[in-house]
């Protein structure tokens, strides 16, 4: 679902700024009585959207990075069974004794 919701905003943030700009370019070209204003405001709506695009991508690209970041900082899962916090800081605290047990052993 969360995909979906994505993809439609990526939709709104692209077409808005394009409809919107159209529609005022539209309306200077029927006061002005010009034919050329509809183009140029297209085009900048279409910057607009494409800007508006960009920053939502950044942005969801830095939160994945973050969780992916986070989620490598944690270690390895217990593939089997269901862990609860205490039992994961158990078992992180009995690797790294085990990691100065064998350096100990080295020396």
């Amino acid at each position: 679902m969360k995909a979906i919701i994505t993809i439609t905003e990526f939709g709104l943030d692209m077409i808005v700024p394009i409809f919107l700009c159209s529609m005022l370019g539209r309306w200077l070209d029927g006061k002005f009585g010009t034919s050329w204003i509809f183009i140029v405001m297209f085009f900048i709506g279409a910057a607009a959207g494409a800007s508006n695009v960009y920053r939502m991508a950044k942005r969801i690209m830095k939160d994945t990075k973050s969780v992916r970041n986070r989620d490598l900082a944690t270690g390895p899962i217990e593939p089997t069974g269901t862990l609860d916090e205490t039992d994961y800081k158990r078992m992180i605290d009995m690797e790294d004794a085990s990691y100065s047990e064998e350096s100990d052993d080295e020396e």
